[in-house]
């Protein structure tokens, strides 16, 4: 059986460089490096149970389901061609500012 794949959003790809930006300047390049990989284990975990993210419905009604890596928020739908991760999101957000 062959694995299903996953992409970023554009979105998505700003946040992890943003992600990474911020962290390399507070903690260090080694542990930017280290959240970046915890990110991506993250995302594979939700190729192998894309249910396993809970459900998240905004305030405008679209629906994703979200997976937590550390203090970020992995926001993404299933397609058929696999899994679209629409954000990574700091949980101290306001989320649905950032889901439209």
């Amino acid at each position: 059986m062959e694995m299903a794949d996953y992409r970023l959003s554009r979105e998505a790809l700003r946040d992890v460089k943003s992600i990474m930006d911020y962290t390399a300047r507070e903690f260090g390049r080694t542990q930017a490096d280290r959240y970046r990989a915890e990110l991506h284990a993250a995302a594979l975990t939700i190729v192998a149970f894309p249910r396993l993210g809970r459900p998240y419905r905004t305030s405008t009604g679209e629906f994703y389901r979200r997976h937590d890596c550390g203090r970020h928020g992995l926001f993404y739908s299933e397609t058929d061609g696999g899994i679209v991760i629409v954000r990574i999101l700091h949980l101290m957000m306001n989320l649905d500012d950032h889901l439209r």
